[in-house]
């Protein structure tokens, strides 16, 4: 068992190391991107002190509007790790190579991703460091933060194996679960204003959408450094809504996959 183990963890060890050659082969990319990060940083610090929106965001414990940006940009880059994650490799090029290995196909995902979220990760808190630094951000890490990002990261992973199914049996290019996150995050789901401040006729798809349930939550715990026992009341519900969608997606997925792999068209696109 262990040295089946270990075998597994040399494989995505390996995918770390590829990845990140890769990745850094290109430096001009890897230079461009921490300028972009502090560029981004400084148009929110700027924007920030020149928003005047009369909107009520101490209920968000987020008592400046840098706050309440800056938050939601992190947490939301954090949990899309899980978009497209699944699906994506499906519809990747490489799949059906990867799958004739004899790797695990839980080891061929997570390997696939490691680098990926690894330069995420690094990347994120670089920004938050930048906000903090620059602009005094004030920025809170505790336990609630820490479940609200493991909650909303599992809730897109689930959503993304529900699409994984979708697209391996469709061989669709796109799908409407990660059409539909994409298009409407920005939109309706709080990020640079709170849903109050929608249209009533966008009201009803802002609760729909799970980003505006990770935002709020985000700014609680970091911006108003609410903990875990104070939000729980309310995040019991969100992570009781991603145990449930994380049953129905992975059975979705696995749908999918069989009737993929039945049918010999697992792989194709």
């Amino acid at each position: 068992m262990f040295t089946e183990l270990r075998s597994e963890i040399r494989v995505i060890y390996s995918f770390i190391k590829m990845g990140g050659y890769t990745f850094f082969s290109q430096r001009w990319g890897v230079i461009s991107q921490f300028l972009s990060i502090a560029v981004n940083v400084g148009v929110i610090g700027i924007f920030a002190k020149l928003v005047t929106l009369n909107a009520d965001i101490a209920q968000y414990g987020t008592p400046r509007f840098l706050e309440f940006f800056v938050i939601a940009m992190f947490i939301t880059n954090l949990v899309f790790i899980g978009t497209g994650s699944v699906s994506g490799i499906l519809r990747g090029a490489n799949f059906a190579n990867l799958y004739t290995t004899p790797c695990k196909l839980i080891t061929i995902f997570i390997g696939a991703n490691s680098w990926r979220i690894i330069w995420r990760f690094l990347t994120s808190f670089f920004f938050i460091f930048l906000a903090v630094a620059v602009f005094n951000a004030r920025i809170y890490f505790n336990s609630g933060f820490v479940v609200v990002f493991i909650s909303g990261f599992i809730l897109m992973l689930a959503l993304d194996l529900f699409a994984a199914g979708f697209t391996i049996v469709t061989k669709a290019s796109t799908d409407p679960i990660n059409w539909f996150l994409g298009l409407t995050s920005q939109l309706v789901s709080g990020t640079y204003f709170p849903i109050e401040n929608l249209p009533s006729w966008l009201r009803p798809i802002a609760h729909l959408h799970p980003q505006t349930y990770v935002n709020k939550f985000a700014r609680l715990t970091m911006g108003g450094n609410a903990t875990l026992t104070e939000v729980w009341p309310e995040l019991r519900a969100f992570i009781l809504t991603t145990v449930i969608m994380l049953g129905i997606g992975y059975a979705m997925f696995i749908y999918g996959f069989k009737r993929a792999r039945i049918s010999g068209t697992l792989g194709h696109r």
